[in-house]
């Protein structure tokens, strides 16, 4: 087969996947003022999520002033940026375009627009790139890691605090792991940049697939 025709397939079937790939976050509608408390409690119910970004390297791009903005001073790689919303159970409720890899996690955050989908109650547990997250979000409560002080150590409750926020965190972990598993997304980012977001999200989909399978068969045991 001629690679040219290999890629129109790939395409064909990577866009089919893609349209698939729609996760419960991305259905439900957002928050309007309007409404009353009872009316959000019914048309949002209360969910606990995790949210995290992942970036992968991709090739440099050609001249200072297009690499600038894909350089990740956290990765010292040129990068893209994705943000992922996982459940308690590790199940995908939202995955946001993928961005150039200086983009910081509160602009694409803000960017993806997952905040405002949440209901009264729901609260978001994240690591310590999303520090500050509730003077943007007032209405939203979010568990970040308690930093330590400047020439100070965490009390005792903290070091708790920032342990039993890990092991709640680490689902978000292990889905990021999961996709490692596809290869497009355990090497550097060799093709259209344009593409990253498709092929995230069908490999984010798929992933959270193999997780209901798995949690079904334990079901059935």
């Amino acid at each position: 087969m001629e690679e040219s025709a290999t890629r129109r397939s790939t395409k064909d079937v990577l866009a089919r996947l893609e349209s698939m790939a729609v996760f419960p976050l991305e259905r439900r509608p957002r928050r309007t003022p309007g409404k009353s408390l009872s009316k959000l409690i019914e048309d949002c119910p209360v969910v606990e999520v995790i949210i995290d970004s992942h970036e992968q390297r991709t090739r440099r791009p050609t001249g200072w002033e297009r690499q600038k903005p894909f350089y990740s001073g956290k990765k010292k790689a040129h990068t893209l940026k994705t943000q992922a919303t996982v459940s308690l159970e590790g199940r995908v409720q939202a995955v946001s375009e993928s961005v150039p890899g200086s983009t910081s996690d509160l602009a694409l955050l803000e960017r993806s627009g997952v905040v405002e989908r949440l209901g009264p109650g729901e609260a978001v547990g994240a690591d310590k790139a999303y520090v500050g997250a509730e003077a943007r979000f007032p209405r939203t409560t979010f568990y970040v890691p308690v930093k330590k002080p400047p020439r100070g150590e965490r009390t005792p409750e903290e070091t708790r605090y920032n342990r039993t926020l890990a092991s709640v965190r680490i689902v978000v972990e292990h889905f990021f792991a999961r996709l490692s598993r596809f290869g497009a997304l355990a090497q550097v980012w060799r093709h259209r940049r344009a593409d990253h977001s498709g092929v995230f999200r069908v490999a984010a989909w798929l992933a959270d697939r193999q997780i209901a399978a798995a949690a079904a068969r334990v079901q059935c045991a």
